[in-house]
């Protein structure tokens, strides 16, 4: 949408005749050109250029003409006064009448207007009204723009630079402005929105620096195909400069096929391929853009469109740098401009916010993604970020500077999709976190600016913590939100309590004793031991519930590589090198010892314990390494059962849950064993590189296996089909075990995380920081489930598994909740449905505590007396019943016409009753009898709400009105109303004691009103194309939620948007409440489901580290290491005491 200046129009090429035409332009109200139109004065043909507004009235609708602001082919702009706001604002206008305009392009001016009206952004221009003049044209009002086109500035700039005078702007200022362009781009894009004409002509910049995208006449909806399909392509014209307007191109923007101005345009707009063009289009465009700012040249020039597009196709890009040498533009910037304007859309950036965090790194200082660095490039980014530190630090610092750099290229070497993702947001904060520090340190004892420190420091954490919630890692999420609440109590930091879902893991204890990296761990089948084996020579046998170590078995050949349990749990196998062990428990007497042909890898005991097999790698000193490398020994008779005839090394083995096939890994292929015959059944080919796990599901029917090559790989146990596979961030998965009941897989997923993944649904559960390092071995625990993980940092850590981990829902039975309400205490909370239930549930764990019928069918609301006692329940069978509860007998039952909504008044006096005979009744309490109905209103009533005070009561209603009557006057007529909503008003709700009252409709809006005045203070909009159906605001007044097609959490103070809480599987919300205590946000849908957040959310940060194992330091998370102290982060429960009987 163009601003106060309009430096050009967009035009369209011929519509088709015909029919469709005709009904188009009944669509828009637009009759057909008849004879004699031509010459009816009140249908003009397009002005020549300066000809004044044609309009007798000089008026559009309410709207007084001031001057004419600027015009393009086919519509002008003008500064306008809006009379009813007496502000001055701007109007585009189109310049012919609609019947001698084509069909499609009524539509793209129609478009134009919804679509930026639909993205409210700082860096998208609003608009406020569309309309029609006195003689038909259609307009649309926006704000108006004091300033100029970013065109016009870098034409002044490129001006001072010929003549040789100083630049006004420096290179970090045109970056600041380019980092607002992508801000208001990426916002569109989120809402999926693609601009395809940007350029400097349609960026404005105001007087106090707001950066403005203006024209979106071009834009499209992400899965919308093109208008005008089949029409003729206009041939592109050279389009003519106004004169004086700097800001001119040489180029307009042709539509048809080719959609989108030359110079700025990606390759696939310029071949007119436009089912290919998407965000990344736009990332090209921005590229252009960010080449003129750098260089003041356009990235491509010719003197015909032709020629422009031509070069746009065929032509390589010349660097920034080396098309303006004097402007002394940055190496990193070419490498910047260069894979945002890549040809292939698949090299360029993914997303415009990964173009702007290269751009904030380059300003920060910080190496960047599109760049290639050196170590010298490294070490003198370093420096001049620490440049105090270098100077005084002398040798020290030069130290310092090599290792950094030695860091940052190990950094630059070998990343990877996740890395990245986490980078991004790190080095994205850093500058941000040094800033914030320094200004502490520099405002020490100026308690206003520590607290905006503080502030911005808990925005950081909260940004940190939703990259955690994305990436699956919950338990990190919680940490970072509960460290935000630490650094600042606002509305932002509450609000993300509520995002955290259910953990399916959590830490329950750490076992430590051993003194170097454990390379194993085995459960036993009843849960009650751990095995470990360890490169420290050691294999130790822990107390799975206390975490104290029994026994200290000695390798006596070096480190000990593998580790067994029997399922009897009375027998303890142990692999190093050449020799395997079977130890007695629970004594840890040396049962058997046996020599091995090369050295132990893997270790398992079949599922009836008679046999143990084993893979081995390399050769012992008498060995040739080409012995059979898996062996089945007789464990009873402590002899060889089998060799198996494997000739490379093996890494994994597992059996069958029936125990008649072996699974084993390592170099390729994997392969599948008959245990009775010692065949080969199965060959498991499909990996790129060796094998490092594997294990077969529960029920035998699938074999997962892990490898190298950075994937987990399922495949069918019995015909050996690949089933799918699975991506992995690890260099090497080395671990992999499937949970007892076998939904959930678990395995390494690189830098010290494990990712547990769900086989039902094919999507990952939840990321768990682990260890610090490699994580060799996995393991469950069958009964009480647990996860065992062994890390190179010499820990093992327990981690509870729940099952019904993510969102807490509790289904219904397809029935609408329409009703809710907590009692309150908040111990329970109250739902209606409409087939007629009313049931009472324990909060948060959802139990059913009662469920009542009676027999009437749809029960429309319920609601708690101020004491609890009492539970009030209304339906379609002209009546409310009031319960005891909680054992549910009906105190009363008062007749009234079916009902939308019942309060009870906080004074307990009253019951209001919003009834669909279009009347507000009150039934008083001490009578249960209907004392007085207030005045009739022109619709039905939908929702009421008591003033604190008891004596105010407002009721939203379908006719749009909030009526509000003082109970204490006897008249029944209200004491103020007004127009809320354009449509029926769907909830009204009393916030902040009282001042505020908060109201949402059919419009798809909510609102905060000042109730003694009945003036909007905020306007809370967001939901698109849905009704509002309800609104709570926590008990502190902080925060504000609407129920829609999804449940939003707003900002009661600023009426910002905070967040969308997960909602999968939902069907569309109607009543939304918080808990007393403000911990517990429910809401009901149309399904029947009962949602509840907040549940989940540790109690505070100390408990948030805790299930995490690690703590946070600054902006970063710290794995907990050591000895824990009593209660401190990893816990009382599993202490993990080294002490234990050596062998």
């Amino acid at each position: 949408m163009p601003g106060a200046h309009e430096p050009k129009e967009t035009v369209s090429g011929p519509s088709p005749e015909g029919a469709g035409s005709e009904a188009l332009r009944a669509m828009l109200g637009v009759r057909s050109p008849e004879p004699g139109d031509l010459e009816t004065a009140a249908c003009p043909a397009p002005l020549p250029p300066g000809q004044p507004f044609p309009s007798s009235t000089d008026k559009l609708g309410r709207y007084p003409v001031v001057e004419e602001l600027g015009r393009g082919g086919m519509s002008a702009v003008y500064l306008v006064r809006d009379e009813e706001l007496d502000r001055p604002v701007a109007a585009k206008v189109l310049r012919a009448h609609p019947a001698f305009l084509r069909p499609d392009q009524l539509v793209r001016f129609h478009a134009e207007a919804r679509i930026t009206g639909q993205l409210e952004h700082p860096n998208i221009p609003p608009v406020h009204e569309m309309g029609r003049s006195a003689d038909g044209r259609p307009y649309f009002t926006m704000k108006r723009i004091e300033g100029e086109s970013l065109a016009a500035i870098l034409a002044g700039e490129k001006a001072r630079e010929l003549e040789g005078r100083p630049a006004e702007l420096s290179l970090a200022e045109l970056l600041q402005t380019f980092l607002k362009i992508c801000d208001g781009v990426a916002f569109a894009h989120s809402r999926g929105v693609m601009h395809r004409d940007l350029k400097p002509a349609n960026i404005m910049v105001g007087r106090f620096g707001e950066v403005l995208v203006v024209d979106w006449g071009l834009a499209k909806i992400r899965g919308q195909g093109e208008e005008g399909r089949g029409q003729e392509e206009e041939k592109q014209q050279q389009e003519a400069g106004v004169a004086g307007d700097p800001g001119s191109h040489p180029f307009k923007t042709e539509m048809g096929s080719v959609m989108g101005t030359p110079v700025y345009m990606s390759p696939e707009q310029a071949e007119g391929r436009s089912d290919e063009i998407d965000e990344r289009s736009d990332i090209y465009s921005l590229g252009a853009m960010l080449y003129e700012l750098l260089s003041l040249e356009p990235p491509f020039t010719g003197k015909t469109v032709e020629e422009v597009i031509s070069k746009v196709l065929t032509e390589d890009l010349v660097p920034p740098s080396r098309r303006a040498p004097g402007r002394n533009i940055p190496w990193e910037l070419d490498a910047v401009v260069q894979r945002a304007m890549e040809p292939r859309k698949k090299d360029r950036y993914g997303s415009v916010e990964e173009l702007r965090a290269d751009v904030a790194r380059f300003l920060g200082g910080h190496p960047l993604e599109a760049a290639t660095y050196r170590v010298w490039h490294l070490l003198a980014k370093w420096a001049s970020r620490h440049r105090p530190a270098v100077t005084a630090g002398g040798v020290a610092a030069a130290v310092v500077l090599a290792s950094v750099a030695a860091a940052f290229v190990q950094i630059a070497g070998a990343r990877d999709r996740e890395a990245q993702e986490r980078r991004k947001a790190e080095d994205a904060l850093s500058a941000s976190q040094t800033a914030l520090e320094r200004e502490k340190r520099a405002l020490a004892g100026e308690a206003e600016r520590r607290a905006e420190a503080e502030s911005a420091l808990a925005d950081a954490l909260v940004f940190k913590g939703d990259v955690a919630l994305s990436e699956g890692r919950l338990l990190d999420a919680g940490v970072f939100f509960w460290g935000a609440a630490r650094r600042a109590e606002s509305a932002r930091t509450y609000a993300a309590r509520f995002a955290l879902p259910r953990p399916f893991l959590v830490l329950s204890g750490t076992l430590r004793g051993h003194e170097g990296l454990v390379v194993a761990v085995a459960g036993s089948r009843e849960g009650d031991l751990v095995a470990t084996a360890s490169l420290d020579g050691t294999a130790g046998v822990w107390d799975a519930r206390t975490g104290e170590r029994r026994l200290a078995l000695p390798s006596g050949r070096g480190p000990v590589t593998a580790v067994a349990l029997s399922p009897a749990g009375d027998l303890l196998a142990t692999g190093a090198a050449g020799e395997l062990r079977l130890w007695r428990l629970p004594d840890g007497n040396l049962a058997a010892a046996h020599e091995t042909p090369g050295d132990v890898t893997a270790l398992a005991f079949s599922p009836d314990g008679s046999l143990l097999a084993a893979g081995l790698a390399g050769s012992n000193e008498t060995g040739s390494g080409e012995s059979p490398r898996a062996f089945l020994w007789d464990v009873a008779r402590q002899e060889l059962a089998r060799t198996l005839p494997v000739p490379r090394d093996v890494f994994a083995v597992a059996f069958s849950p029936d125990g008649r096939r072996l699974a084993t890994g390592g170099a390729l292929p994997s392969e599948i064993w008959d245990v009775a015959s010692g065949e080969k059944v199965r060959s498991l080919a499909g990996h790129d590189l060796y094998v490092t796990s594997v294990a077969f599901s529960p029920d035998g029917k699938l074999v997962a296996t892990g490898s190298a090559d950075r994937s987990v790989r399922l495949w069918d146990a019995v015909d050996g089909a690949f089933v799918r596979a699975i991506r992995c961030a690890a260099n090497a998965t080395k671990s992999l075990a499937f949970s007892a009941e076998g939904r959930l897989l678990a395995f390494e997923n690189g830098d010290g995380t494990v990712l547990l993944h769900s086989l039902e649904e094919e999507a990952p559960l939840q990321l768990v920081r682990a260890h610090d390092g490699e994580i060799p071995s996995i393991d469950f625990l069958t009964e009480n489930p647990r996860l065992l993980t062994a890390g190179a940092d010499g820990a093992v850590r327990i981690w509870s598994l729940d099952l019904q981990g993510g969102e807490r829902a509790f289904p219904g039975d397809s029935s609408a909740l329409q009703g809710l309400a907590w009692a309150p205490d908040g111990g329970s909370l109250a739902t209606a449905s409409r087939d007629g239930t009313v049931e009472l549930r324990e909060a948060p764990s959802g139990r059913v505590l009662a469920r009542w019928t009676d027999g009437q069918k749809d029960a429309a609301a319920v609601a708690f007396s101020p004491d609890g006692r009492l539970l009030a329940a209304a339906s379609d069978g002209n009546s409310i019943r009031f319960r005891l509860v909680p054992d549910g007998s009906v105190l009363a039952s008062v007749a009234v016409p079916p009902t939308a909504a019942i309060e009870f008044s906080p004074d307990g006096r009253w019951l209001a009753v919003a009834s669909f005979d279009r009347s507000v009744r009150l039934v008083r309490l001490d009578g249960f009898a209907v004392s007085r109905a207030l005045e009739e209103m022109p619709d039905w009533p939908t929702s009421v709400s008591f003033h604190p005070d008891s004596n105010l009561l407002a009721a939203g209603c379908m006719d749009g009105l909030v009526r509000l009557w003082e109970l204490e006057s006897a008249d029944p007529a209200p004491v103020r109303a007004w127009r809320a909503h354009a449509g029926g008003v769907r909830g009204v709700r009393f916030l902040a004691g009282g001042s505020v009252l908060a109201t949402c409709g059919q419009d798809g809006n909510a609102a905060l009103w000042d109730p003694a005045s009945g003036a909007r203070s905020t306007a809370l909009r967001g939901h698109h194309n849905w009704a509002v159906f309800s609104l709570a605001g926590s008990p502190d007044g902080r925060l504000v939620a609407t129920a829609s097609e999804s449940i939003w959490l707003w900002d009661a103070a600023t009426g910002a948007r905070l967040r969308a809480l997960s909602t999968a599987g939902h069907a569309g919300f109607g009543p939304v409440a918080f808990s007393p205590d403000g911990r517990l946000l429910a809401a009901g849908d149309q399904a029947g489901t009962l949602h509840l957040w907040g549940a989940d959310a540790p109690a505070s940060l100390a408990e948030a580290e805790k299930r995490a194992g690690c703590s946070l330091r600054g902006l970063d998370l710290v794995l907990d290491s050591g000895r824990p102290e009593a209660g401190g982060p990893e816990g009382p429960p599993l202490e993990g005491s080294s002490r234990g009987n050596s062998r």
